[in-house]
């Protein structure tokens, strides 16, 4: 909002009169507001940019505060901050201007109000922002904001009043005048080319013919360039004339009231949504001849015929004569019902002059005799028949009537070729010669089923093939939000760092991101410092910095009160390692790690943080997928006491079987025996073999030979001993022969088991196999899905390894001076709002929104909406410029190590893998497993299941 002066004001300095001012306003010559006074009068308000320029110097000389007497050097602060550049008011626009008059005359106001006799001044600050909110509720003013523009027009700074917000980057990027032009002839061009194509076909014209140009401006500057041609410039150009002369041509509104009833009548044929069957039979399509009053809006006349052309047209309007008289003009389009020689004549389709030179004969048509005056509508204009828009759309379809009488039965056809054996099958048919499959039968009587997660249960017809599809997304290593060298809260790189000479009896290694201390004490106090650890020499250029420990482990001697890491002085360029000690510890063994960091900043970090955590991104060679009737809980293993049998451990304590015979094995332990009580076994899940104590089996066997011999034993009499364990995760693979559980397997008998209550597990619950599909992909695949039945799959991740030759350009952020790094691709998929996450992953660098990116936040993000690029910032090469960045890639490539970007693609590219085949759907429950990261199944619904669950349901509500 800028000054509004009153009348008198504005004629005082434009030295004319007031009734001047007004006959200026009224004649346009100068821009005003009409506003209501205090009585409730308009009254005439004129803006300070609207007055001649020597009218707005004037103003400024007039209301301009007197400079204050010079500062004393006791407060001289800021002695060394360059005086502020005052351009001449010239130098800024009307625009400008009119907000340094509003400025200038809120301080003045200020001023004024603040300086009463009487008041304390900072209460009439508050008073005076708090009305300057209620006038303009949409402007943010404080104290502090009227102090900073008072301080401004004292030193004569207009460029401090005006807000720059937005400003401070514009006219950085120039374009080239002949680049626009080849621009906007690529746009304004009726191919509809998009601004992304335009651009990178005037960037191709640039390097044969305009190298010197490169790199062109973003796409943004591009895109600003687009959207300033006019509208109407662009829908002719783009478009076509007749585009534009519907969508910009002026809005013509039809005068009524000038003209009369039967003034115009609007004709036209409107072909009917109906048919008619004549009297042999034989269906018509009906026709709609009708003349509309153009001043009335009624239909004068009409005819319904199934033969459409002049003849219908004469008979609708001589209905329409007969009732309501002879119109004066009839509009019409230019249809050959009409411009025929007997209507209106042949238009614009008559001949001039025929092959021998001599003009037509033209007899007068039923029009021109009628008196009637005949016009003829533009072609493709159909909004200028209004009879058109009354024939309006479809309408519903009537109720069905009442079938009529069966007719006589015809003559026998002649006899058809010989058909085949036996009952066909026809889908299409309900009949009892043609039965339907029995697919197409539950696909008819069966709902569909669709689940999806991992695993899937559902119940489906037993038999019916199943759908699968699996589908997974970019899996990252590690854990946390990825960051690069130096790029979180941990600024020790101990890779740099130099372990020093024994101090005190004690040595000092680096063993990755950890410090080995290990020796003997030699020192008789209760505290220590050893001078073990060397930094780089740029370690203590930035102050401030913090250390800590993390990790404390002792493996052997004595464990200090407490362990710290303390800054050396910037000549040592050493971390001194100070330990306490409950009391001195001279000649006494230390042997301990830790993992040390330096953080800056007043809070502490509670966790462990490396100096940089790189994700590694992994995609997909192979998917697989399993179906079986239940989820894979329990597994069983057979003991013989020959190939799968008990060892003791040298001191004889335990018993265990050979390892690896139990994979998976959950811990602790569940387990259910045929011939031991359960509770004797235990698992050891590291090296996944089962174990017994040899004091737990006390009483049943003396020794591990004398058990084996009984596992021979039974096995031989065909009784044998078998264990179930639980599985800690269900696998995806399951192993030739094994025998697997959804939940712990049943018993027969009861009691605990034993040699004399021998309890066969039940098989009749283990899970049964319907099939295991590996899938295996033409290559990695980071994203996507892949249907384990025809092994069609789409890939839906693009993998991007950066070297620094690729096409990068920078960005501008909120920040002056520190831009983002772009990289264009067409195939990105893009987030609707520049406020959303978009689908993309970075080894290095954090996902972001576009807003934190541009906010000066390191990470990686994806621009919203049509732009098709991803952004990195990273505040380390934020004002180092493209090359800088470029480099870093390239050094980051060449060391093995380089950076990785996997992005979501806006269309899914296809492929084909091989292993697929079908999957049958199992009796019950069906459970579907893989080891991607979901599975959707689709299939068709048991009856017999859906009906019990009904009737259960049913009875629960009873």
């Amino acid at each position: 909002m800028e000054a509004l002066l009153k009348a008198s004001e504005a004629s005082a300095l434009m030295g004319v009169s007031m009734r001047h001012v007004r006959r200026m306003a009224q004649s346009g010559a100068l821009s005003y507001q009409i506003h209501m006074n205090a009585q409730n009068r308009p009254e005439y308000l004129f803006p300070l940019s609207g007055l001649p320029d020597a009218a707005q110097q004037k103003y400024f000389a007039e209301h301009a505060p007197a400079a204050l007497p010079a500062a004393t050097p006791a407060k001289a602060k800021k002695a060394d901050k360059p005086a502020a550049v005052c351009k001449p008011l010239e130098a800024y626009t009307a625009e400008e201007r009119g907000e340094i008059g509003y400025w200038i005359t809120t301080v003045d106001r200020w001023q004024t109000y603040r300086n009463r006799a009487g008041t304390k001044k900072a209460e009439c600050d508050e008073k005076f922002v708090l009305l300057c909110r209620m006038e303009e509720p949409d402007r943010q003013i404080s104290v502090e904001t009227l102090y900073r523009k008072w301080g401004a027009i004292r030193e004569g700074d207009y460029g401090a009043l005006v807000d720059m917000r937005g400003k401070a980057r514009k006219g950085m990027s120039k374009m080239p005048e002949a680049i626009e032009r080849v621009f906007l002839s690529l746009f304004l061009d009726e191919s509809q080319l998009p601004v992304p194509r335009c651009i990178a076909l005037t960037e191709e014209w640039a390097q044969q013919n305009m190298p010197e140009a490169m790199p062109l401006p973003g796409y943004h500057t591009f895109y600003r360039k687009a959207k300033a041609v006019p509208y109407p410039v662009m829908v002719l150009c783009r478009m076509g004339e007749k585009k534009y002369y519907d969508l910009c041509s002026p809005y013509i509104r039809r005068e009524y009231e000038s003209i009369n009833a039967n003034d115009f009548w609007v004709g036209d044929t409107h072909t009917l949504d109906v048919e008619s069957m004549g009297p042999d039979g034989t269906l018509h399509r009906l026709y709609l001849s009708a003349w509309l009053d153009a001043r009335s809006g009624i239909f004068t006349g009409w005819y319904v015929t199934d033969s459409p052309g002049s003849q219908a047209t004469l008979n609708a309007l001589r209905k329409g004569i007969l009732k309501f008289g002879i119109p004066s003009r009839a509009y019409v389009d230019n249809g050959r019902e009409f411009l025929t020689y007997d209507i209106g004549g042949r238009g614009h389709r008559a001949k001039k002059r025929l092959a021998d030179g001599s003009e037509p004969f033209a007899p007068p048509g039923v029009f021109e005799r009628l008196g009637i005056e005949m016009t003829n509508a533009i072609v493709r204009n159909a909004r200028a028949k209004l009879v058109e828009r009354r024939f309006g759309p479809k309408g519903d379809t009537g109720p069905q009537g009442e079938r009529g009488e069966q007719g006589l039965q015809g003559e026998v056809g002649p006899e058809g070729p010989a058909g085949k054996d036996g009952v066909q099958i026809d889908d299409a048919a309900v009949s009892e010669d043609a039965p339907w499959s029995s697919k197409h039968i539950i696909d008819m009587l069966c709902p569909k089923i669709e689940e999806s997660g991992n695993p899937v249960q559902c119940y489906p017809v037993a038999g019916y093939p199943l759908g699968v599809t699996a589908s997974w997304e970019p899996v990252q290593e590690g854990e946390g939000e990825p960051y690069p060298a130096g790029g979180g809260v941990n600024q020790l790189d101990l890779s740099k760092c130099t372990p020093n000479d024994a101090t005190y009896g004690i040595t000092c290694t680096i063993e990755g991101d950890k410090i080995h201390l290990k020796g003997t004490i030699a020192s008789n106090l209760v505290s220590v410092r050893y001078r073990l650890l060397s930094v780089p020499d740029d370690y203590y250029d930035k102050s401030g910095g913090e250390h800590a420990v993390f990790d404390l482990k002792v493996s052997s001697g004595v464990t200090p009160k407490t362990i710290s890491l303390v800054n050396g002085s910037t000549t040592d360029k050493v971390i001194i390692i100070e330990m306490i000690f409950d009391e001195p510890k001279n000649g006494q063994n230390i042997d301990l790690t830790f993992r040390p960091m330096r953080y800056f900043g007043d809070t502490a970090p509670t966790t462990y943080s490396p100096y940089e955590n790189i994700r590694p991104i992994k995609g997909r060679d192979a998917v697989t997928v399993n179906l079986a009737s239940g989820v894979k809980a329990w597994r069983l293993i057979t003991l013989d006491g020959d190939t799968l049998k008990f060892s003791s451990n040298p001191t004889d304590v335990y018993w265990n079987l050979p390892r690896k015979t139990a994979p998976g094995a959950a811990s602790p332990a569940k387990i259910t025996c045929t011939h031991i009580k359960s509770t004797v076994f235990s698992v050891n899940k590291d090296y996944e073999f089962i174990f017994v104590m040899k004091v737990n089996m006390a009483g049943l066997f003396d020794t591990v030979d004398d058990l084996n011999a009984y596992l021979a034993a039974q096995y031989a009499a065909g009784t044998p001993v078998q264990v179930a364990y639980i599985l800690a995760a269900a696998p995806i693979v399951p192993e030739d022969g094994a025998i697997y559980f959804a939940e712990q397997p049943a018993q027969s008998g009861s009691g605990d088991p034993s040699p004399t209550n021998i309890r066969p597990i039940l098989l009749d619950g283990a899970v049964k196999d319907g099939g295991t599909n590996v899938l295996t992909l033409p290559e990695t695949v980071y994203g996507g899905s892949v249907d384990a039945v025809s092994g069609s799959g789409e890939r839906a991740w693009k993998l991007l390894t950066l070297d620094g030759t690729e096409t990068w350009s920078y960005e501008g952020t909120s920040v002056i001076e520190k831009y983002g790094f772009i990289l264009r691709t067409k195939d990105i998929q893009t987030p609707t709002w520049p406020s959303q996450k978009g689908q993309i992953v970075c080894n290095k660098y954090a996902t972001r929104s576009a807003n934190d990116t541009y906010t000066v936040h390191t990470g990686i993000s994806v621009e919203a909406e049509s732009h098709k690029y991803f952004r990195i910032y990273d505040e380390a090469y934020a004002d180092k410029g493209v090359d800088a960045w470029k480099a870093y890639l390239a050094a980051q490539y060449a060391a093995g190590t380089p950076v990785q970007v996997c992005y979501k693609l806006a269309t899914p590219v296809p492929f084909t893998a091989t292993g697929g085949a079908a999957l049958s759907a199992l009796d019950g429950v069906n459970t579907v497993i893989t080891d991607a990261d979901s599975v959707a199944v689709s299939g068709r619904a048991d009856p017999i299941k859906r009906i019990a669950d009904l009737e259960a349901a049913v009875a629960s509500i009873e």
